[in-house]
């Protein structure tokens, strides 16, 4: 069995969201002839990291209550909302019904 497939499903989520956030994916238009673009693949690759977080939520591995909101919030808002306090980030989610209290 792999490394990864041992790892917690947070700790995949995280390498997953990694890759899709920082790695260029350059074979991606070579291999793939076009069926796909780098940003689509981007986007399956977030997607797959943010079911993995929901699913280490559910599983309760992990003492956070924050569901992924991948899908749900622009990278401008989160940048800010990544500045805030932890206790000030969850009741301001909280309020918009964005965590899973």
């Amino acid at each position: 069995m792999s490394e990864f497939a041992t790892m917690s499903k947070r700790m995949q989520a995280e390498i997953v969201h990694f890759i899709a956030e920082n790695e260029k994916l350059a074979s991606v238009e070579a291999h793939l002839a076009g069926s796909f673009t780098v940003a689509e693949i981007r986007a399956a690759l977030r997607d797959v990291a943010c079911r993995l977080k929901n699913e280490a939520a559910a599983e309760g591995e992990s003492d956070s209550h924050e569901v992924c909101l991948e899908t749900e919030i622009s990278p401008q808002t989160k940048q800010i909302i990544s500045s805030l306090h932890q206790s000030d980030k969850e009741k301001l989610l909280a309020a918009f019904g964005l965590t899973s209290k």
